[in-house]
């Protein structure tokens, strides 16, 4: 009786761990493409950003959209004189500052839903080429702060990406990675180690490892006629 070998658990705090690949996506990615587990990660989120969205919208619809415009109107119609009311101006001031508020506020979600909306459209885009890039080099920390939020980050070969701090200490400074990711979100879906043997470990691959294989034997052909 045939019985399937169990798969090797990963080492907790490694990249495979942090970042949620394996053997398969790591091979997949080597090739230029995304495996058909991170084309589901992709796609769903994607779908938690545009029902984020979606969610946020409805919110801000009944609870400051639609009350700032019954404000500006009941203000408008004081003003006009077609609502009458014994302390008009008053009144009038404080519809008006509260539809102002409300103005300021809408803009400010107005921002974060498009914001979302470009995001959701970004997974999208990546689980619909399904195409991964790759930079080479080693890699800089950073830690910055942005208001009551913590932002940690990677840099190499003028690629920046936003990170999970636990990720940090798994990333060795004098030692030279490949990153792979995708291109829309910059999404980081997988590292590796540079091969000690490579010549330029801080140039960024502008083309997927698949394409320059295709390249190759043409540029062979041109060197031989």
């Amino acid at each position: 009786m045939l019985t399937s070998q169990p798969k090797p658990k990963r080492k907790h705090g490694s990249l495979e761990a942090l970042l949620h690949f394996d053997d398969r996506d790591l091979k997949a990615n080597r090739a230029g493409y995304l495996s058909q587990r991170q084309q589901r990660r992709l796609r769903m989120g994607g779908c938690y950003s545009y029902t984020e969205m979606l969610l946020g919208g409805v919110v801000a619809l009944l609870f400051v959209f639609a009350p700032t415009l019954v404000a500006y109107g009941l203000a408008l119609s004081l003003i006009l004189g077609i609502t009458p009311h014994a302390d008009r101006l008053n009144t009038t001031l404080a519809l008006l500052g509260g539809a102002l508020f409300g103005t300021v506020i809408s803009y400010s979600l107005f921002g974060s839903l498009r914001e979302n909306w470009r995001k959701g459209r970004r997974f999208m885009q990546d689980r619909q080429a399904q195409g991964v890039a790759s930079v080479q080099g080693r890699i800089q920390q950073q830690i910055s702060h942005r208001g009551p939020y913590t932002i940690t980050s990677i840099h190499v070969s003028g690629l920046s990406f936003v990170v999970s701090p636990a990720l940090l200490p798994a990333l060795d400074a004098d030692t030279a990675y490949i990153l792979y990711y995708a291109p829309a979100t910059q999404q980081l879906l997988a590292a590796e180690p540079l091969p000690a043997d490579d010549e330029n470990p801080n140039d960024a691959v502008d083309i997927w490892p698949s394409l320059a294989a295709e390249q190759e034997p043409a540029q062979r052909r041109q060197r031989h006629p």
